[in-house]
């Protein structure tokens, strides 16, 4: 008799409630391919990580305590009607200027801190559903897990610093084939790689 069995951990979800938190990481994840409605469509996107130094954990026997943490994918859009913009206006307390409609720089919210409010699915997964400035006189704790930042120019030899399941997603998409070609690896290009970018979010 052979039994299969499933011996995975379930990852305990964070409760749902609002916390304070600090983005620790941020990675360009790049294209992603998808149907909508049918239809074929694209979104570039960029992934922020939150640590809640308030929530800290022992994950390993033997280690010290560290901060939960919650991730979450945007596409990389300032358009009014874009996820992005609606979460950094909210973030920074602030719209965007018309210079930073023009070109924003992402990564300049690496380290700054926020209140995100976090849900958990019908599935049993967590999602944030919210991220907000801090309110007046909170104070959120310093940052403890090391800053990551992973981009296609200056930071790409960040990747292995990531966690494999994001790693995974870059290694999927044509910016990244792109690099391994300019680097003279031998790649295949997704055959949606010419299609326009139509969803704002």
């Amino acid at each position: 008799m052979i039994k299969a069995t499933n011996t995975g951990k379930t990852r305990e979800p964070i409760p749902a409630g609002t916390y304070l938190a600090r983005c620790y990481s941020i990675a360009h994840i790049g294209t992603e391919f998808f149907e909508y409605q049918g239809e074929p469509k694209q979104t570039n996107k960029v992934r922020f990580t939150f640590e809640l130094p308030t929530k800290l954990k022992v994950f390993k026997e033997g280690e010290e305590a560290k901060p939960l943490a919650i991730g979450e994918e945007y596409g990389i859009s300032t358009h009014e009607k874009s996820n992005l913009r609606k979460v950094m206006n909210s973030w920074r307390g602030k719209d965007f200027t018309e210079e930073e409609v023009k070109s924003f720089d992402v990564t300049s919210m690496i380290s700054k801190p926020c209140l995100i409010t976090i849900s958990i699915t019908d599935k049993g997964y967590n999602k944030i559903t919210g991220i907000s400035s801090l309110m007046e006189g909170q104070v959120c704790p310093e940052q403890i897990n090391p800053t990551q930042l992973f981009d296609y120019e200056e930071n790409f030899d960040n990747l292995s610093k990531l966690p494999t399941f994001i790693q995974d997603k870059i290694k999927k998409t044509p910016e990244y084939l792109k690099k391994m070609a300019t680097e003279g690896v031998d790649t295949e290009m997704d055959s949606f790689e010419n299609l326009d970018n139509e969803m704002p979010f």
